[in-house]
């Protein structure tokens, strides 16, 4: 065929082979790989349908090398993540250098602050904005993701400038090769970040900490623009700096390039970018303990390489229908309710009941009040843990108000009987 178009599906296919060789056994569950490959694609797989139906291998090309270069420019973050732990096509654009002042401006012309590396240069300049001294812990969690750990700190900050907000800014700090981790629920007010030997650290409360090789923070704040940083970056960032291109979504960006095309290419299209979205889903605890992610991993196995044959076949329509069947065929009774009512349908994975067993393994620790704007996150503590059987299953375990809970980064090195124990999970009325 062509070698864009042949790249970008071996990039799904391999996409798919990826989160389900990662989703395989519950042990080895990680929900940060199979969230950011689904992240990339959701958004992005009615290109590669419309590019494999266009008659022509130079138009094909075309339109492959137009949808592959604005996925690499607009969202340069998650291809350049992708290609980096799925591989990169031969003949693939590179990512979007992104600059060193990635903020930008909505819709409205309002300007937004940028994720930032944590250095003391931009705790400083936060700290004329914010009050870290009192921000408190609104949200922590942590988790186990190739054979490192991941953490993200969420913090209530009141502001120090003027504004008609009534609730606190949230800073987002993300920590990678998390080194140390020590969090307790009744100590949690107060951020002091420090760099012992050079890597990031934030001392939360009395006791608290967490420290890893590397960081990033994040603010959400709607007046973000009357902050000193706000009304400095202003000044000088040019007015046709936008987040997002104007009427963006994918369905206005392919609505009319689907006109004409066989009507069992859009609902093969349909089919796939929804199980994108199912099992991007993972960021959600309770879904990702349900979701069948291997099941539509095996479902959609080859489905790039198939996708490019049945759009360049002579009879398109037909082979798109054998394809639905191939794919419905593979995903067995548990998809059959995706396959028969796409959205409506609700495929999930049986659930243990009764006490998680003492042998349990933890596979996310999240700690939530409720209270962030962003994550959603409901009150209380969820765990996410691989649960023994034949096989192994993910299950989540949520605690509406515990009365205490403290979590050490040892908590993932042991089963859940041997954390408890060590005082490495603290939870209450955890086992039987």
């Amino acid at each position: 065929m062509g070698q864009l178009l042949d790249g970008w599906a071996d990039l799904l296919d391999q996409s798919w082979e990826r989160i389900g060789s990662v989703s395989a056994d519950a042990r080895t569950f990680d929900r940060v790989v199979v969230n950011r490959i689904a992240n990339l694609w959701d958004n992005n797989t009615s290109g590669l349908f419309v590019a494999a139906c266009l008659r022509g291998a130079v138009r094909r090309e075309e339109e492959a090398d137009r949808c592959i270069r604005w996925m690499a420019e607009f969202e340069p973050d998650r291809y350049r993540w992708a290609i980096e732990h799925v591989g990169r096509p031969a003949g693939w654009p590179l990512p979007a250098v992104a600059s060193a002042a990635v903020s930008a401006r909505d819709g409205a012309g309002v300007v937004w602050p940028a994720e930032q590396q944590l250095v003391s240069s931009v705790v400083a300049e936060l700290a004329v904005d914010y009050q870290l001294e009192t921000a408190k812990v609104t949200a922590v969690t942590v988790e186990r993701t190739q054979a490192r750990f991941e953490a993200t700190v969420t913090l209530l900050a009141e502001r120090r400038f003027a504004t008609s907000q009534e609730e606190p800014a949230e800073l987002h700090v993300e920590f990678t090769d998390v080194e140390a981790l020590w969090f307790e629920h009744n100590d949690r007010s107060g951020a002091r970040f420090e760099w012992p030997d050079g890597k990031p650290s934030v001392a939360i409360g009395k006791h608290g900490v967490v420290r890893a090789r590397s960081a990033t923070v994040g603010i959400w704040d709607p007046e973000w623009y009357l902050s000193a940083a706000g009304r400095a970056l202003d000044a000088i960032l040019p007015v046709d700096v936008a987040k997002r291109p104007s009427g963006w979504s994918e369905e206005n960006l392919h609505r009319r390039r689907w006109d004409g095309r066989p009507a069992a290419a859009r609902a093969a299209g349909v089919l796939v970018r929804d199980a994108m979205i199912f099992v991007r889903s993972t960021w959600s605890l309770s879904m990702a303990a349900i979701t069948p992610i291997h099941e539509f991993a095996q479902a959609f196995a080859g489905a790039g390489s198939d996708i490019v044959a049945a759009g360049t076949s002579l009879r398109r329509e037909a082979a798109f229908r054998r394809l639905i069947d191939r794919w419905r065929a593979a995903g067995g009774d548990l998809l059959a309710p995706y396959f028969e009512q796409g959205l409506q349908g609700e495929p999930h994975l049986p659930q243990p009941s009764g006490p998680p067993d003492p042998q349990c393994q933890p596979l996310v620790i999240r700690y939530s009040t409720g209270a962030s704007m962003l994550s959603g996150a409901p009150q209380g503590v969820t765990v996410l843990l691989a649960s023994p059987g034949t096989p192994w299953m993910r299950r989540r375990v949520h605690f509406d108000e515990p009365d205490e809970f403290a979590v050490r980064i040892e908590a993932f090195d042991a089963d859940l009987a041997a954390a408890q124990r060590g005082r490495a999970l603290v939870l209450p009325r955890m086992l039987p």
